[in-house]
């Protein structure tokens, strides 16, 4: 059975849906009057396995006990997490899974007076439901996130403008590198520069569209206590990867940092 593992410090920036095609929505937030169950989604590990990532807030002046439960459709095993959640602690609860399969996926949570379970305070759930077609698409994101990842012929941008993106369409890349993502972090380097954010410093990932076909991959991170941000796109002519696959890769050095694994 698949453990879960928790996080003491919530990072809201590892929750972003999988850029794949198809895909299901997220699972709906569960609000109760003690406890607010968050964007819950699937993310990538380093091992290109996937994990349902689940953030959980205490609305409580006092001290909570949460248990949760993720219910997978067959083959799927049930896997459940009983915690105590201070006042007002933000975590975040990660279900790794061997396998997506068709079918319903439900998140339930029960909040509780005592560690003894016997006084239920409130309880919700929540579903999402994946395709065939999803599991297809979801299995191959997942295993363009396994980890050392290296993309060639890879734009880099401070701040993506609308001269920018036009310039890039027009074959005027901005740079030509090679972005490296690992365990330890992303590193970009040219004949000229070399760039390098550790794991810890990744805030968030996603993806500047206005022109979706020529997506960036836009990168925030923390440099000497300074929020920071730069672009990636592999160069339309010469690179080897997508925009999605360079985010999954760097969504998964995420997950490594925050889980210590």
């Amino acid at each position: 059975m698949p453990r879960p593992h928790t996080a003491v410090a919530f990072v809201s920036s590892i929750f972003i849906a999988a850029q794949i095609a198809g895909a299901a929505s997220p699972w709906k937030p569960i609000v109760l009057k003690r406890v607010a169950v968050g964007l819950s989604n699937i993310v990538p590990s380093p091992g290109g396995q996937g994990v349902v990532a689940i953030p959980i807030s205490s609305k409580s002046t006092d001290p909570v006990w949460v248990a949760m439960r993720l219910r997978p459709p067959a083959p799927g095993l049930e896997s459940s997490i009983h915690v105590m959640l201070e006042a007002h602690r933000d975590t975040v609860i990660k279900y790794p899974q061997d396998a997506f399969a068709e079918g319903d996926y439900v998140i339930s949570v029960v909040v509780f007076a005592d560690s003894s379970s016997s006084d239920t305070l409130e309880l919700g759930s929540t579903t999402a439901r994946l395709a065939k077609k999803d599991v297809k698409a979801l299995d191959e994101w997942l295993r363009g996130s396994a980890l050392p990842r290296t993309f060639k012929h890879v734009e880099k941008a401070d701040k993506v403008t609308a001269g920018t993106t036009l310039s890039s369409m027009f074959g005027a890349p901005k740079g030509d590198g090679t972005l490296t993502v690992d365990s330890t972090g992303i590193t970009y380097t040219t004949k000229k520069e070399t760039l390098v954010i550790p794991a810890s410093a990744l805030r968030d990932v996603g993806l500047n569209d206005s022109n979706p076909r020529q997506p960036w991959v836009v990168v925030a991170y923390e440099e000497s206590g300074e929020k920071k941000r730069v672009s990636f796109k592999p160069n339309v002519y010469r690179g080897d990867a997508g925009a999605p696959q360079i985010t999954a890769a760097i969504q998964a050095a995420m997950m490594r940092a925050t889980s210590g694994k």
